[in-house]
């Protein structure tokens, strides 16, 4: 059992601790849960025709559309979560400079669409002017820096954080299933 003294210093510091108190720290605090991308709100209208056809199929058992939708969106993020735990779990591939190009590639999007201006120009021109490839060069320069700013924090992340989001999927998912049986 603790002291009296002990126990007010402990209400004294929960008091203070009490979370961020600036509008930057709140914001902050808030991206926490997406930094790994894992808790990321999933939603089938936008992820696709694969998605869609998944929700038509769930439908086709007497499940309002609507619903549906929904039950596709959890079981995509509780396999997203699955994902990211096999990817943890995996020994490292022999490959590692191509799979981070192609994690490059799937993260930062804006490259792909930089590659796409310059085949234009190389199409419509020609040539593509050597003012736009720079201007081009340091663009993508700049979005790899920040992409790569986060993968050490992605690196020595606590493995029990994902752990964490799987778990958490996993159990919208099963919640979800559960409330069908009342369906």
């Amino acid at each position: 059992m603790s002291s009296p003294q002990r126990r007010r210093a402990n209400r004294a510091n929960a008091l203070r601790s009490t979370g961020p108190r600036s509008a930057a720290g709140k914001r902050a605090a808030s991206l926490n849960a997406t930094r790994h991308g894992l808790s990321v709100p999933t939603d089938p209208n936008v992820l696709g025709p694969q998605a869609l056809r998944v929700a038509e199929l769930i439908a086709l058992e007497g499940i309002a559309p609507a619903r549906a939708r929904e039950l596709t969106g959890l079981i995509i993020d509780f396999e997203r979560n699955l994902s990211m735990q096999r990817e943890l779990m995996m020994p490292t591939p022999v490959t590692e400079a191509a799979r981070e190009e192609e994690r490059t590639r799937r993260e930062v999007p804006e490259l792909d669409m930089i590659d796409e201006a310059l085949d234009w120009e190389r199409l419509t021109r020609g040539r593509v002017p050597l003012r736009m490839l720079r201007g081009h060069a340091k663009l993508a320069l700049r979005l790899q820096k920040s992409w790569l700013k986060w993968q050490p924090r992605l690196a020595t992340a606590d493995p029990a954080a994902f752990n964490r989001y799987l778990r958490r999927s996993a159990n919208q998912l099963f919640k979800a299933l559960r409330s069908l049986d009342g369906v």
